[in-house]
């Protein structure tokens, strides 16, 4: 195959017909194009990206950092693989609590981690178990203590 051809192959793909689609039929630039077939690559490769095991499933959640509120619509979302646990037919329990968007931003009436820190100080946990159980660091679980003690 000749350098021709082999140029000729890297440009007949999908992501050039889009390219060539959005220029032509859209009057887009040639950055924005290029911008906008890069974005749905990578939209693409976020949704099949990953192979899920038996017992996983992909949910769509509010990326870290989003403001408390906006509408779910409005807030960007990440995909994430959840997974169950189970040994043969048993479902295995497993003390772990994964924090919820109200809890990480102190929204909404669930119980808010500052309570949920305080409760496990007051019942003896250790700030490593504390840290493991609520995903929040040493210093901010300092704080809580801290404060309760004031």
């Amino acid at each position: 195959m000749g350098i021709m051809a082999v140029e000729r192959m890297k440009v007949k793909n999908p992501y050039q017909g889009l390219m060539n689609e959005l220029l032509e039929e859209y009057g887009l630039s040639p950055i924005e194009a290029k911008a906008l077939v890069k974005r749905v690559a990578q939209f693409k490769e976020e949704q099949q990206s990953g192979a899920r095991d038996n017992g996983q499933i992909v949910k769509k959640v509010v990326a870290f950092g989003e403001l408390a509120g906006k509408r779910i619509i409005d807030c960007k979302l990440v995909p994430v693989n959840l997974t169950m646990y189970f040994n043969g037919e048993e479902k295995l329990e497993k003390d772990i609590v994964v924090p919820t968007r109200a809890q990480i931003e102190d929204i909404g009436p669930g119980i808010t981690h500052k309570e949920k820190i305080i409760e496990l100080l007051i019942k003896g946990y250790r700030y490593s178990e504390i840290m493991i159980q609520t995903v929040y660091t040493e210093a901010s679980i300092e704080n809580y203590e801290k404060n309760l003690l004031e």
